[in-house]
């Protein structure tokens, strides 16, 4: 009589090619989980900023964020006056919880220390250039979730908000569907603070800020026609900054745009 069975050796060997094919598919799955809690504390923090941007507008009965409190110093960073700088915290503390700030010269550079902080490459599997530089002269607000803000903000009259005086018309934004005409703001979220990746486009993002308190991503429809005085176009499927499968232009700032127009998912 034959017994059914598998003997020990099927047994190891199954058990072996599981284990392959376990090691396989594990780092996936980790990094498929990791994204999507960094995408969905973006996408908290970016709803923070908004409604506190927003109602303060509007409690405040101003037109623009412009002419609300935290703006009425003018430009704003970490080379401003202690005072400029103290006010505009504390205004716009009275909005958005903020648990501390810093506002020092070199904020970015003194926050990360030894830490750097990471561009994409052309094909988004390599880490490349310390990118820290393109926002060390934002101050830092902190907040509760544990995501840290960097934020310059600028003065209506200032060039860096105006593109030198030149707003793109509001024909030119109707027909991109847009309504940034000037930038009160450049706004940097990482999501996760000193905790790894540090890369630009997986838990860091940048965005404008609008005259309306609406956050705007870099690499988008809405900054591409607010910077057309610089080049920038709206160019398949991306601003001039594109971020597809193949190209991560400017170390990968505009991948916020396609994390937010593929509806807060992190395909690239």
């Amino acid at each position: 009589m034959n017994k059914q069975g598998f003997t020990l050796a099927e047994m190891l060997i199954t058990v072996g090619l599981i284990g392959v094919i376990a090691a396989l598919t594990l780092p996936g799955v980790i990094k498929n989980n990791q994204n999507k809690v960094l995408v969905s504390t973006l996408q908290s923090v970016v709803q923070s900023v908004e409604q506190a941007l927003t109602n303060m507008v509007t409690m405040q009965n101003a037109d623009s964020l412009f002419e609300t409190t935290p703006w009425v110093n003018g430009r704003i960073n970490t080379s401003s006056s202690t005072s400029n700088k103290d006010h505009f915290v504390a205004e716009l503390g009275k909005y958005f919880v903020i648990t501390s700030a810093d506002t020092t010269a070199n904020a970015a550079k003194n926050y990360y220390g030894s830490i750097k902080v990471y561009g994409l490459d052309n094909d988004g599997s390599k880490k490349v250039t310390d990118v820290i530089g393109q926002f060390n002269d934002c101050i830092i607000l902190y907040t509760k979730s544990g995501a840290v803000i960097f934020i310059r903000a600028f003065d209506k009259g200032d060039s860096f908000a105006t593109g030198g005086g030149d707003n793109i018309s509001e024909s030119v934004a109707f027909s991109r569907q847009t309504s940034l005409t000037s930038n009160p703001a450049d706004i940097f979220i990482d999501v996760n603070g000193k905790s790894k990746p540090n890369t630009v486009g997986r838990d860091l993002f940048h965005f404008y800020i609008g005259p309306d308190g609406i956050l705007y991503p870099y690499g988008g429809k809405a900054v591409g026609a607010y910077e057309g005085h610089q080049g920038a176009s709206w160019n398949g499927g991306y601003a001039d900054y594109q971020c597809t499968d193949t190209v991560k232009g400017n170390n990968g700032w505009g991948c916020t745009a396609r994390l937010i127009d593929e509806g807060y998912q992190m395909k690239y």
